[in-house]
């Protein structure tokens, strides 16, 4: 093992599959016939499968339950309950909460896959070893490993195959070309639980990097901030998942980037689950514009904490924009309380001029607090002397498919000159009818100048 090409990765243990820890002793999973492992982190219980087409799942609950659902409703599975048992058919890629009794305590996350293609990293190779493949480092299926920080350079990649567990954290700073793939799980409930302790300070922190590729990886159990691209270019996150118990455990954290791509992940954490910031943390060259960030086709859950779908609140640059989120399922937004807590929420803390924001195809299945919550403010976490601006923000086809119709803000500042700029509503619904005026959106509307519905 090259330890100097790798960030000095020393493996502590290997553990063979018999001996996996942190096995679920709640859920039990057949895939045609075949267990499929089920573990546990703080957040829920998951397993990971890869199937050939469609395939009969069967979910054993030995302690019994009375009533079961399987979010997103978009998935349209159909399952049958017999006894413990719960059965039902499903391929390809989803991302499935199955929750029980109506309690949001130890759910079942699912994670389907179609067989990897020949020559895909995220398969296995069966080796019980790392391998250094010129430029790649492979977990080989099968196995835990304990390693620490994983530091890569120029070009290299990290693979984490399906199947192994690697306890651990991934950094990167200054580099181009780096890739973290596989279908294997990178665990962090061993990071110290100091923020003070040595670097890197979140489960994964590329920083100052161009040409950055996240592929399928499962991330667990961060006592910070997840997965957390600084002052990036040409970031593409593809299919992960990310679940954390902990304040302050965001799932997706893009601080200071330009052209970036969140395609189809799964997030339940306590925090925000995707968020856009800007400003200068730890190594990263300085406070940059965040522009060019689409996010689609994920499923989120926020817990009572923080944000589903989030701008803020650290805005210190001078843009924030042309940023798009697209045809997201957000599951469930908990109640949190305080002055934040939203699915929809743009929170200008800062100076940045946050502009030409697009949220399009988001359904809400059940949400516990704002819907929309825009606001320009001066909060705990601003740091800038002066208010920044909101102006050409749509919302289109926002669905609340279930629950209740939470209430919505729109909110500028007080200051000559912070008013909220045009805000647009198109399409929204509540459980299928039309809302077609503030009034009936139950949303409140202060120190804004246009806010349009169609």
């Amino acid at each position: 093992m090259a330890e100097d090409r790798f960030g000095h990765v020393k493996v502590k243990e290997v553990k063979g599959f018999g001996d996996i820890s942190r096995r679920s002793d709640r859920y039990r999973l057949t895939v045609d016939g075949a267990e499929v492992a089920v573990r546990y982190s703080d957040a829920g219980h998951y397993a990971i499968v890869t199937t050939e087409g469609m395939a009969s799942f069967e979910v054993e609950v030995p302690q019994g339950f009375g009533g079961f659902l399987i979010r997103p409703m978009k998935a349209g599975i159909k399952a049958s309950a017999d006894g413990n048992l719960i059965r039902f058919e499903a391929g390809g890629r989803l991302k499935l909460s199955m929750e029980f009794d109506g309690l949001l305590t130890d759910p079942l996350f699912i994670f389907t896959y179609p067989k990897a293609r020949s020559g895909d990293r995220g398969g296995a190779s069966g080796a019980p070893a790392i391998v250094d493949e010129g430029g790649t480092l492979r977990f080989a299926g099968g196995h835990e490993y304990d390693v620490g920080p994983i530091g890569l350079a120029d070009g290299e990649t990290l693979v984490i195959e399906e199947g192994a567990v690697v306890f651990g954290q991934v950094y990167a700073e200054g580099r181009k070309d780096v890739r973290i793939m596989g279908r294997g799980v990178l665990d962090a409930s061993r990071m110290p639980k100091d923020r003070a302790a040595r670097r890197p300070k979140r489960v994964m922190e590329i920083t100052d990097c161009k040409g950055v590729v996240i592929e399928d990886i499962t991330v667990v159990d961060g006592p910070t901030w997840n997965v957390v691209p600084l002052n990036c270019e040409d970031v593409y996150i593809s299919g992960i998942n990310v679940f954390s118990s902990v304040g302050s455990g965001d799932g997706i954290d893009v601080v200071g980037c330009r052209r970036v791509v969140i395609h189809g992940c799964f997030i339940k954490t306590m925090d925000d689950c995707i968020a856009l910031k800007a400003t200068g943390y730890d190594r990263s060259q300085g406070e940059s514009d965040v522009r060019d960030v689409t996010a689609d086709g994920c499923v989120l859950w926020n817990s009572p904490w923080g944000n589903a779908i989030e701008i803020g609140y650290e805005t210190r640059c001078g843009e924030m924009r042309d940023i798009l989120f697209k045809d997201i399922d957000v599951i469930r937004c908990e109640r949190e309380g305080y002055q934040s807590g939203g699915v929809l929420t743009i929170h200008n803390g800062d100076r940045a001029f946050v502009r030409d924001v697009v949220y399009d195809g988001i359904r809400v299945e059940d949400a516990r607090e704002k819907l929309i919550d825009f606001k320009i403010l001066h909060s705990k976490y601003s740091k800038d002397a002066v208010r920044g601006h909101i102006d050409a923000v749509t919302v289109k086809n926002l669905s609340v498919v279930g629950g209740r119709l939470p209430p919505s803000i729109i909110r500028g500042h007080e200051e000559e000159g912070h008013l909220i700029g045009g805000v647009t509503v198109e399409g929204l619904t509540y459980l299928g009818s039309p809302i077609e005026d503030a009034i009936d959106a139950k949303m409140v509307v202060e120190l804004t100048r246009s806010v349009r519905f169609r």
